[in-house]
């Protein structure tokens, strides 16, 4: 059976859970299985995104999360938004029937235009779930790939929002022109000089266009956004045993530079990940980080591996294992989020550390949403800090 095959998928329910931030993690249930999602619902208008990443699922979005960034602006100005995390990332036509499912999900609770942003593989996915389904009133292809793209002109006469870096190496520019001059009006065509696949080097731009753009698409009021510093937030626990004070920080913004006793480094049981944050760290200490890790590992699952810092500020890495690839593919899930944030925690008490920097474990090529792995990792932090200890 070719990977078009069977195109039916019918869904059977959902449930919610609601999560701290206004926002719900969703499971619909299919007949080709279950599939998560996080609501970010709004009150004030029928309008709604679909938002689809790459292939690798991740539900975050390029340029730093944008798309879970934008989904929390855009709640409170009358536009809803659901981030669909695909049951098969890899297969292109299981992840259009993903978006489709959550496009009746969307109708079910009311909404009536529905747009569908998408990043890489999710561009081309889009697209395609455009072309197949009258409900979807706009589409956006941020970085897109070509592969399932050939019906781009029955998309018109809905709008199609094309954006591109300029630097891409991952998906040619040329992809998003071509893609331009064969779909029909309206449609719009954005390159960022400079801008990889990612769209880091433009998040801010990237973040107003698609704000303004959506809004014009599904009504509403395009929120306003302020550059300003790093968002640094510091609650203060107290240990409950000697009322000693301690800190908790919230913090956006470079953890390699961060003057500490160890940096997490997110990692799996081989120590084979070079890319995300954790090819930060490595990059940013030098190659010693990575040689000490392999030849420590391999760990298993929940487990912490600690090595030198090589040239950053702090004086431990600690390698967090949240997924294994030793015994067979193990993606980050809540449960080894929070053994492997248990195991750092307890090392760095056992060294008789004072201070330790998580990043947000499982996201990023992990594919976890923001709010799940926050919410498994933060509880662990906050239990263990209210307890005795040097931390």
């Amino acid at each position: 059976m070719s990977e078009e095959g069977d195109l039916v998928l019918k869904l059977h329910g959902a449930e919610m859970q609601e999560l701290p931030g206004k926002v719900a993690a969703v499971t619909l249930h299919t007949s080709r299985g279950d599939i998560q999602a996080i609501l970010h619902p709004s009150k004030a208008g029928r309008g709604a995104v679909i938002w689809t990443g790459g292939s690798n699922g991740d539900v975050n979005g390029p340029a730093g999360g944008v798309f879970a960034d934008l989904a929390g602006d855009l709640a409170p100005v009358g536009v809803s938004s659901l981030r669909i995390r695909y049951r098969f990332p890899n297969q292109f036509y299981e992840c259009v029937l993903d978006v489709l499912a959550g496009v009746s999900f969307l109708r079910g609770l009311g909404s009536e235009g529905i747009a569908v942003v998408g990043h890489g593989r999710g561009g081309a996915v889009a697209i395609m779930a455009g072309v197949l389904s009258e409900h979807i009133k706009a589409v956006a292809a941020l970085s897109s790939i070509g592969y399932g793209t050939h019906l781009v002109r029955q998309l018109a006469p809905r709008p199609l929002l094309l954006v591109h870096g300029s630097d891409d190496d991952v998906a040619s520019p040329s992809t998003s022109e071509a893609l331009f001059r064969d779909s029909g009006e309206p449609k719009r065509l954005v390159n960022y000089p400079g801008a990889g696949h990612a769209l880091d080097e433009c998040r801010t731009e990237l973040a107003t266009l698609l704000a303004e753009w959506l809004t014009e698409q599904l009504g509403g009021t395009a929120p306003i956004f302020t550059q300003g510093p790093p968002t640094v937030v510091r609650p203060f626990l107290v240990d409950e045993d000697d009322l000693k004070v301690k800190q908790l920080v919230l913090y956006q913004g470079d953890i390699t530079a961060l003057d500490v006793d160890a940096v997490v480094c997110p990692n799996n049981d081989q120590m084979w990940i070079t890319s995300g944050v954790t090819g930060a760290i490595l990059h940013k200490g030098g190659d010693t980080i990575l040689r000490e890790a392999i030849e420590r590992g391999p760990g298993e699952v929940g487990s912490c591996i600690v090595t030198g810092a090589g040239d950053l500020k702090s004086r431990y890495v600690f390698h967090a294992i949240a997924s294994g690839m030793l015994r067979g593919m193990v993606p980050p899930s809540p449960d080894s989020i929070v053994s492997a944030v248990n195991s750092c925690l307890n090392m760095a008490e056992e060294m008789g550390l004072k201070s330790v920097a998580f990043p947000a474990i499982g996201t990023g090529g992990g594919g976890l949403p923001f709010e799940i792995a926050a919410a498994a990792l933060l509880p662990v932090v906050v239990n263990h800090l209210r307890r005795p200890g040097s931390l």
